[in-house]
């Protein structure tokens, strides 16, 4: 900006040398945004097919949350959805229907004050979360996020399963029942996937093996996916 004799302001006028970086990041952005309503596009389509096969959505309150943190740049920067909600994803990802009385509700969740959230403990949250996948979403016109791989969400319930225990035992014949649906699915589909997350698992150590083992015996007909 420059001043004028009246003390008013005008704009300072381009330089020819600023002046085709200006037009280039102009452009830049318009591409940018026509990017961006593509895939907008391409989304809303994606979830009127996954709507017409009668795959699962979302509650309200949980769609316009995960819809929040996706146009926050979340999902973008790395963050992961576990739990019950990953795990009503894996319709989509596996093409598989899953048994719906047991993909209800968000468990064991603990309050952070210093963010104003609440968040779930989770153990061996480093091999769950290693190179997750996108998904859509089922609200509204869809939302993209990132949930785990489906065979390490598999091992991980094995593994959380076992380590509950009391009152906990309701949740972990959920986290079996999860395992199992996923790893049989996998098996048919996805069987090096499923191998090799099963042996990275088993070669952390014995606190890894022996919790997928101890629920690999309440559920033997995996034996014969996971030897």
């Amino acid at each position: 900006m420059t001043a004028t004799a009246s003390g008013q302001r005008c704009a300072k006028p381009v330089s020819a040398k600023t002046a085709p970086d200006l037009r280039a990041r102009i452009a830049r952005h318009a591409e940018l945004r026509t990017q961006s309503e593509a895939r907008a596009s391409d989304r809303a389509r994606l979830v009127r097919i996954l709507r017409a096969e009668r795959f699962m959505g979302l509650d309200a309150t949980t769609g316009s949350l995960l819809a929040a943190m996706a146009a926050a740049g979340v999902f973008r920067l790395g963050g992961t959805i576990v739990g019950t909600h990953a795990f009503r994803l894996y319709e989509a990802e596996l093409g598989r229907r899953h048994d719906r009385r047991g993909a209800t509700g968000i468990e064991g969740l603990r309050p952070l004050a210093a963010l104003g959230v609440t968040a779930q403990a989770l153990r061996h949250l480093n091999y769950l979360i290693a190179d997750p996948i996108p998904a859509a979403v089922l609200y509204r016109s869809g939302v993209l996020v990132q949930i785990p791989r489906p065979e390490r969400f598999a091992i991980h319930k094995l593994i959380v399963a076992e380590r509950r225990s009391g009152r906990d035992r309701i949740k972990a014949l959920k986290d079996l029942a999860q395992a199992a649906l996923l790893i049989e699915a996998l098996a048919q589909d996805r069987p090096d996937d499923l191998r090799d997350a099963h042996q990275d698992a088993l070669s952390r150590g014995p606190k890894w093996r022996d919790p997928i083992a101890a629920s690999v015996e309440k559920l033997p007909e995996l034996a014969a996916f996971l030897p």
